[in-house]
């Protein structure tokens, strides 16, 4: 069986060293055969250098690709490409901020032994690496069972069929609509499904992802929550159709937005009762879900907010 894991990259150099330095510590089980690909998604090739001199120093097949159209889903497209090309049964996605722990292969191939499915997906835990409020930190996950189906998923930790990408065709393939946007890879993962896909959660699987000072901000949080409001909006719309959209989600913008309100008007008064870190918890909570309903509304008049026209985390 080979597996490809694909990364896609772009102005990130230290955090994509960090990611291939753990491709190299993975146990690989007997009867896997693991190549990379990296695609890096710039205007100019900055890595191609050092993802060669990888493949010639490993056992592991580096493999290293330059795709100019910037986009979240056109370098995921073509990273499905290459790795079709170099005869791939799996395809993995990981992000260029991650890191692979030594028996994430292990455990994911087990879990193919006992679940059969088209997609495995597994957590993805932080590593914080700043200082930070413990309001401002992500809370631990909750664990689930290996071998829960799924109707969608993400592309942080997860091993896709190759076999069903090229039965499906250009059925399924990342939509490039959705290029700066962020939420492709939901859109993809509920195409699947919607298609007669099965995605399988691996709960041991684990990715660990780097949480740095960039996301210990309330700026942070409420873009993500208000491309999230945005993008859940057009992908519901690709599914359903615009007028069940419509009714799902106004109910939520009208459930949503006054609570968003109502929860910063109380604020000052938690704060003679309540610790200033469960206070702050609070609200961030509340302009969460006023960030949320603006995104779905945007989004109802066809704006989408476009966090990903440039890396804004510094890691080079």
């Amino acid at each position: 069986m080979k597996l490809v894991i694909t990364v896609c990259t772009r102005e990130r150099e230290t955090l994509l060293a960090n990611c291939m330095a753990s491709i190299l510590e993975l146990v690989i089980p007997d009867g896997v055969s693991l190549a990379v690909v990296v695609v890096e998604n710039d205007i100019e090739p900055r890595n191609s250098d050092a993802i060669e001199r990888l493949g010639a120093e490993s056992e592991i097949e580096f493999h290293y690709v330059h795709e100019s159209r910037i986009g979240i889903p056109i370098a995921r497209n073509r990273a499905c490409d290459e790795a079709i090309k170099i005869s791939a049964d799996w395809i993995a996605f990981i992000d260029d901020d991650e890191q692979l722990t030594p028996t994430w292969l292990v455990k994911m191939v087990a879990a193919m032994g006992t679940h059969p499915a088209d997609v495995y997906t597994g957590p993805v835990e932080p590593q914080i690496d700043v200082e930070m409020s413990e309001w401002m930190a992500p809370r631990t996950r909750k664990h689930r069972p290996t071998g829960l189906s799924l109707e969608t998923a993400a592309t942080n930790n997860t091993l896709l069929s190759a076999e069903i990408l090229q039965r499906f065709g250009e059925k399924l393939r990342f939509d490039e609509v959705m290029r700066y946007t962020g939420g492709s890879d939901t859109r993809f993962f509920y195409q699947l499904t919607d298609m007669g896909g099965t995605i399988c959660w691996v709960d041991d699987a684990v990715v660990e992802e780097r949480f740095g000072k960039e996301r210990v901000t309330y700026r942070w949080h409420l873009q993500r929550s208000l491309r999230c409001g945005a993008h859940d909006v057009y992908i519901h719309t690709m599914r359903r159709g615009r007028l069940a959209t419509i009714k799902k989600y106004l109910f939520k913008v009208l459930r949503r937005l006054p609570r968003g309100i109502v929860m910063i008007l109380m604020a000052p008064l938690l704060r003679l009762k309540y610790s200033r870190e469960e206070v702050g918890r609070w609200v961030l909570n509340a302009l969460k879900l006023i960030a949320s309903s603006t995104g779905t509304l945007l989004a109802f008049f066809g704006v989408n907010p476009a966090p990903y026209k440039r890396v804004k985390d510094g890691d080079r």
